[in-house]
């Protein structure tokens, strides 16, 4: 799967607004996941591939902002050194902007409807 970059918040509202979705979604998704354990494989997708937002959020939350690039890999040496950076957080406010700038051009768009200092830090595993 490679190393994804995650934000790090307890905030729902910032989580759906990240992956532009409407408020709320979580509880949706939260429901969906308790739903999960009682259908098939193919129905879960099913219900997923029918709730776009779901969907969405679901995927943002597995996947996150993606695969660290190039830059972001240069950034989590720097932060955790050589040897541990495979997996490895910031909450430093510059370090978490330069991680952010460093995104994919995809995710920037979204970036903007939050205040990025609202975000704990970001993650990388």
């Amino acid at each position: 799967m490679g190393t994804r970059l995650y934000p790090q918040t307890k905030n729902t509202s910032i989580i759906e607004r990240l992956a532009d979705v409407p408020e709320g979604t979580s509880q949706k998704l939260r429901a969906f996941e308790k739903l999960q354990k009682s259908i098939t494989a193919d129905e879960w997708h099913d219900k997923l591939s029918d709730s776009p937002a779901i969907a969405r959020l679901y995927d943002f939350e597995l996947f996150g902002w993606g695969k660290l690039n190039s830059e972001q890999w240069d950034l989590a040496k720097a932060i955790c050194g050589d040897e541990e950076y495979y997996s490895g957080s910031t909450k430093d406010p510059e370090q978490v902007r330069l991680m952010l700038n460093a995104l994919h051009d995809q995710w920037k768009e979204t970036l903007g409807l939050i205040n990025i200092d609202d975000l704990d830090g970001v993650y990388w595993c």
